[in-house]
């Protein structure tokens, strides 16, 4: 009997050792209270971590004001315990939460990470227990990393604008319209849809800039990309073809309502004062594609090069869609 009580204990005394010397060793912070809010385990790394004397703080009774936290409601570990410990049942007691803490040696704050439970036997409470972690490093550097996708984040889209918009205008760029055109054009044959693809050009826009300037020049250009930009439809695609010249693709559309739009360009482009009193016109070639056309993205556009220029013989500041390379129909 007295081997068998004294094997008890060896197990006892030994698993006691090997949870004490893990709570002891470890890098989190370990606090205990019992029944009477008195505390009894409170290793070095609380110590370290909170800057709370270990030597002081055993067998003390854990009040609510014992250390400082940043939140107004105070839900600190401490707080935390006392809450456990009274309310062990409470759902609403979170089993981890961050917590800002300021530390009372250095004054400086550190981020906490909070584990609370409560400790029992056999459904009877023995009291509270902390597990703590200080993640302000790790806070930090993931705010850091944050800050720096977020700086990438910002950058990419810088580049992508400059990229794919005119600085001038404001308006897509050649590049952007002709890779949107292509896809585009691969979905209108896949769902036999129309749309119709126009090119604006400004007329004696020479002028403007042998008269004014280039400085001048490029201030009519982008008063005009602002008109532009109004004037066509939410889903329509403008852009800056290259030098005075623009090109207006318009998804699922036939030649009246590409009609109305581009005489509403015109319009709006005639009735404008641009910089320093100036006038101007535009001249419009338009070229409709319509499902089962065996055409290409190169192909439409060139037709509607072809009635702009047409547009530009018939006197400019008009409408012109293209009907074939010999016959072009002006907008009534």
């Amino acid at each position: 009997m007295g081997h068998f009580f004294m094997y008890l204990v060896d197990r006892l005394f030994g698993n006691l050792i090997f949870a004490y010397s893990i709570i002891k060793s470890t890098d989190y912070a370990v606090i205990a209270i019992d029944k009477k809010k008195r505390i009894r385990v409170f290793n070095k790394t609380a110590s370290r971590i909170l800057g709370i004397n270990l030597e002081n703080s055993i067998g003390k009774v854990l009040k609510g004001d014992y250390v400082g936290c940043k939140q107004d409601d105070c839900d600190c570990f401490a707080s935390l315990l006392l809450k456990t410990l009274s309310r062990s049942e409470d759902k609403e007691i979170p089993e981890e939460q961050e917590v800002t803490y300021r530390h009372p040696e250095h004054k400086r704050e550190a981020i906490l990470l909070l584990n609370v439970f409560p400790l029992k036997y056999k459904n009877k409470s023995l009291g509270a227990a902390a597990v703590i972690r200080d993640i302000t490093e790790q806070k930090n550097l993931q705010n850091k990393l944050q800050g720096i996708t977020q700086r990438l984040k910002e950058a990419n889209k810088q580049l992508e604008k400059k990229a794919t918009t005119c600085d001038i205008t404001g308006l897509f760029n050649h590049r952007y319209f002709m890779n949107f055109s292509k896809k585009y054009m691969e979905q209108a044959n896949r769902y036999n849809s129309s749309f119709a693809v126009a090119m604006l050009d400004i007329d004696d826009f020479k002028n403007v800039n042998d008269t004014y300037g280039h400085p001048v020049g490029d201030k009519v250009l982008s008063t005009l990309g602002m008109i532009l930009s109004k004037k066509v439809r939410n889903c329509d695609i403008i852009a800056r073809y290259g030098g005075e010249e623009f090109s207006l693709l318009m998804p699922e559309t036939g030649k009246e309502g590409a009609l109305t739009v581009c005489e509403r360009i015109r319009k709006a482009v005639e009735e404008n004062i641009f910089e320093d009193n100036i006038r101007l016109t535009i001249s419009i070639g338009l070229s409709i594609f319509k499902p089962g056309d065996q055409k290409t993205i190169f192909e439409i556009i060139s037709e509607a090069d072809k009635a702009l220029y047409a547009a530009k013989r018939k006197g400019k500041n008009q409408v012109v869609v293209f009907m074939n390379e010999r016959e072009s129909e002006k907008k009534l």
